[in-house]
């Protein structure tokens, strides 16, 4: 009904073992009959295999989440990447030497934990980045996720701005500093990680 009288879709495809609804009830013999009651049309699609194995959205998320990010570039066909908007954060990485732009994130959003070399594209211009995902354990810890990209050649103001993040590499995990001096030691280690080749 959603795709069907919201987005008055004029077609759908869908893989072979495709499932929805409550406790995916509703399968294919499902959507041919109200594709086919409400005249649209419905094409099935054989599914995509890796080395025997299907590939699918749950073995592409988990190695997301694992931080497995090139093993999920060959089945995405493209880095992972998330979308958001530039917001304020704590000023804390500025204050370390290392200013960061905040994203604010949808929370059904798979977010790998960790440091990342990733790629930030903003109003069509593209910067390498060193990426941090997580709860900040060592200057704000707490529960809540956060995603913050230090752009290595970006000087301008970009407060409410899209940015796209294109996570390439994992560099580390995150990890609890005893100082903020060791923090701002291991920061400078990962910005020269981003920016390798």
């Amino acid at each position: 009904n959603f795709f069907i009288k919201k987005m008055h879709a004029k077609g759908i495809l869908a893989g072979r073992d495709f499932a929805f609804g409550k406790d995916r009830q509703r399968n294919i013999p499902f959507l041919k009959q109200a594709c086919a009651k409400a005249g649209i049309r419905l094409k099935i699609l054989p599914l995509l295999q890796n080395n025997q194995k299907k590939i699918g959205s749950s073995v592409i998320r988990k190695l997301i989440l694992c931080g497995h990010l090139e093993e999920a570039k060959k089945l995405l066909g493209h880095p992972y990447f998330l979308i958001g908007k530039v917001v304020k954060g704590s000023g804390k990485g500025q204050a370390i030497g290392f200013p960061t732009a905040n994203l604010e994130i949808h929370p059904s959003k798979a977010l790998p934990k960790g440091v990342f070399k990733a790629c930030a594209r903003i109003d069509d211009r593209h910067y390498s980045a060193a990426v941090n995902i997580g709860t900040r354990p060592t200057v704000d810890p707490g529960q809540k996720i956060h995603v913050e990209a230090h752009l290595l050649s970006l000087k301008k103001n970009i407060y409410g701005k899209t940015m796209r993040l294109d996570l390439l590499k994992k560099i580390r995990d995150e990890k609890r500093f005893s100082s903020l001096n060791a923090l701002r030691e291991q920061i400078a280690e990962d910005i020269k990680a981003a920016n390798s080749s």
